[in-house]
C-alpha cells in the first residue's frame, strides 16, 4: 500500500522536475537569443560608425565609398576595422592600401608591436646595418638585401611623422601586389583620417622611390 500511495507523490516530483527543466531550457534559450541580438546590434553599430567616419573623411579627401566599406581616393583605399566585432563594436584599426608591384614581401614594424609581425619561411627577420633603426624597428622581408634597402632613415622618418600626426604606431606591410600602412587606433575625426591618409601616402611614396618602382 505504501508503494501504491507513493505513485502520486512521484508523479508530482516528476512534474516539478519537468517544470524546472523546461524553465531552465527556456531561460538558457532566452539568454542566448539576447546575446545573439546584442552581437547583431554591436555589428550594426560598428558598421554604421565606420560608414559615418568614412563619409566625413570624404568631405576632406574626396573619393567615394566602395564595398568593404572603404573610401577609395585618387591615391589609394582607406579602410576602418572593428577587429573584435561583432562582440565589441569599437573601431580599433585604420588601414591605407595601394595597389603596386613589388619584387619582394616586406614588413617594417615598431619593436613595441614586433610580436604581432608574422614570420614565415619566406618572410624572415633582417639584420639591419643602422643601429638607430634596429633599436626602434623590426624588419621582415623575403629578401634581406631588399629589406635593408627599404628600411632607411628617410622611410623611418616618414613612419614616425605619421605616428605623431595620428598618435599611434604605424607599420608598413608590402606584398607582391600591394602596400598597406596600418595603425591600431580608432581614428574618428575627419582631420585625423586625413592626416592618416596623407601620411600613409607619404610613406608609400618613399617606399616606391627606394624600391625603384
Amino acid at each position: 500500500m505504501a508503494a501504491v500511495a507513493s505513485i502520486p507523490t512521484l508523479a508530482k516530483v516528476a512534474s516539478a522536475v519537468l517544470v524546472i527543466l523546461l524553465f531552465y531550457v527556456g531561460f538558457q534559450f532566452s539568454k542566448r537569443l539576447g546575446r545573439a541580438r546584442s552581437i547583431d546590434r554591436a555589428g550594426d553599430e560598428s558598421l554604421g560608425s565606420i560608414l559615418r567616419r568614412l563619409e566625413s573623411a570624404a568631405t576632406l579627401l574626396g573619393g567615394s565609398l566602395v564595398e568593404g566599406p572603404a573610401l577609395q581616393t585618387s591615391t589609394g583605399r582607406l579602410t576602418l576595422l572593428a577587429t573584435r566585432a561583432p562582440q565589441e563594436p569599437a573601431i580599433d584599426v585604420a588601414k591605407f592600401t595601394v595597389a603596386l608591384a613589388s619584387p619582394f614581401a616586406l614588413t617594417v614594424i615598431p619593436l613595441a608591436d614586433a610580436a604581432k609581425a608574422l614570420q614565415t619561411r619566406t618572410l624572415r627577420g633582417v639584420e639591419l646595418g643602422d643601429p638607430a633603426i634596429a633599436a626602434s624597428y623590426k624588419v621582415l622581408a623575403s629578401d634581406a638585401d631588399f629589406g635593408r634597402r627599404i628600411a632607411t632613415p628617410e622611410l623611418i622618418a616618414r613612419l614616425q611623422a605619421l605616428d605623431v600626426s595620428v598618435q599611434a604606431r604605424a607599420r608598413l606591410q608590402v606584398a607582391p601586389h600591394g602596400a598597406t600602412v596600418l595603425v591600431e587606433r580608432g581614428l574618428e575625426r575627419p582631420e585625423e583620417l586625413k592626416a592618416f591618409h596623407d601620411g600613409s601616402v607619404s610613406v608609400i611614396e618613399e617606399f616606391r622611390k627606394l624600391a625603384g618602382g
